[in-house]
């Protein structure tokens, strides 16, 4: 069935989808705030407001938000983005006011009620995901590193969600509570309800929010492709050589996004993939490789991703990398190439629409990020031709609009710090 928009005077944006093959309700709420909102120095301001929310304010029963969902068999997740945190539950469809009344209190000004206990617990969590994740994980900081490379000083996009350690141990209770008074209103939020629901009760609850404040945040002015270029490397504690090459794409309401979704999926998803068979199979250079896209409203992180197999140079990839990119721009894809690689778009998008937590997540997204609510994947991969294909990558892809990286294994006597930065003529 289909989707249907309705826009409330507060300014909440509510997506209904009835999907009656199965008694479950997935519901996601998807705020317009993220790690960009952090202020200078306060970097895991948006994640540690994430934590808080997630449980929710003190109660009487000492009930956290995911403890009363699980109590009726429902299950809850959240996450923090550059410019976004979501909120998603699915609960069987007789318990479906409950999952209401958690949401209906987190876009409330109850959600900054929080403890100084619980502010001081969630930070020591955030600074132990941030060692897991980050700190102690091979390549685990390449990603802040490449973010530095495409986005201007000063510019958001920078700043990450985990946040630093340093920025983390200063937020205060001041900046958590601002963060909530900004982000978590109904005017700043989009809702998604998919699954076997009725229309009137939901648009009941969405009414009954009138009285939060509307603070929805403008979007902001597309970024463009880079137009400058360095290769940089550095050492570090990491197993192999692995070389990223970066673009700044489009932002995922642009109408280059499903040329810039296409491009990658052609180059380096999946072990069809032009680069796969020319760099893993047929070269044997690199153990693996694959395209990571991460979409935003200014523009998209779009990067290649090689590990150098056994013996292989860190140099010899990335030269490699570079000379099989330069080919594929320079002579296009097949026909064969495009099809494949819409093929697997679609697959990767229908194979995610199946669940109705992923629905509710992927309809959410799409409008909070300014794209139409009826847009159709199909329609919109098929109407890219491979002519659009390479005026794209002559736009965004080339010499002068991308960032090299080489992480190379320290050897001894090389310090952590050791950093080498090539400027490339344009």
């Amino acid at each position: 069935m289909a989707a249907k928009l309705a826009n409330f005077d507060n300014g909440l944006r509510l997506i209904v989808r009835p999907d009656r093959r199965v008694p479950l309700i997935s519901l996601h709420v998807c705020c317009l705030v993220g790690a960009r909102d952090d202020r200078s120095g306060r970097s895991g301001t948006a994640h540690l407001a994430e934590h808080l929310a997630f449980d929710g304010p003190p109660s009487e029963d000492r009930r956290t938000y995911p403890r009363r969902l699980s109590r009726v068999g429902g299950q809850a997740r959240a996450s923090t983005f550059q410019e976004r945190t979501t909120f998603s539950a699915t609960v069987p469809r007789d318990q479906l006011d409950l999952a209401l009344a958690i949401e209906a209190e987190r876009l409330s000004p109850r959600i900054a009620t929080f403890t100084d206990e619980a502010l001081e617990v969630q930070r020591q969590v955030l600074l132990q995901e941030r060692l897991q994740r980050v700190d102690n994980r091979p390549y685990g900081t390449d990603f802040e590193r490449l973010q530095r490379l495409l986005y201007p000083e000063g510019h958001p996009y920078r700043r990450l969600p985990s946040g630093t350690p340093d920025e983390l141990g200063v937020i205060t209770r001041a900046d958590v509570e601002s963060h909530f008074v900004h982000g978590y209103t109904a005017g700043n939020a989009v809702v998604c309800v998919v699954g076997d629901i009725v229309d009137e009760q939901i648009e009941a609850w969405a009414e009954q929010l009138s009285g939060h404040q509307l603070m929805r945040q403008p979007a902001p002015a597309p970024l463009g492709p880079l137009a400058s270029a360095r290769h940089d490397v550095h050492h570090d504690d990491v197993p192999a050589p692995r070389v990223y090459l970066a673009f700044r794409g489009p932002g995922h309401a642009d109408p280059d996004w499903h040329a810039a979704s296409l491009f990658m999926h052609g180059l380096a998803v999946g072990r069809h993939s032009l680069l796969w068979r020319r760099l893993v199979s047929e070269a044997g250079l690199a153990r693996d490789l694959r395209a990571q896209t991460i979409p935003m409203r200014q523009a998209s992180t779009m990067v290649l991703v090689a590990t150098a197999a056994s013996s292989v140079t860190g140099q010899r990839l990335a030269d490699a990398l570079v000379a099989a990119l330069e080919t594929a721009l320079d002579h296009g894809f097949a026909a064969s190439t495009v099809e494949r690689a819409r093929n697997k778009a679609l697959t990767d998008h229908y194979w995610a629409w199946q669940r109705p937590a992923r629905q509710a997540e992927i309809l959410a997204t799409r409008v909070a990020f300014g794209r139409p609510l009826d847009d159709d994947e199909q329609e919109g991969y098929a109407a890219v031709t491979t002519a659009e294909l390479r005026i794209f990558a002559d736009r965004y892809c080339r010499a002068e609009n991308r960032q090299l990286m080489t992480v190379l294994p320290r050897d001894a006597g090389v310090p952590r710090a050791d950093v080498v930065s090539r400027e490339r003529a344009s």
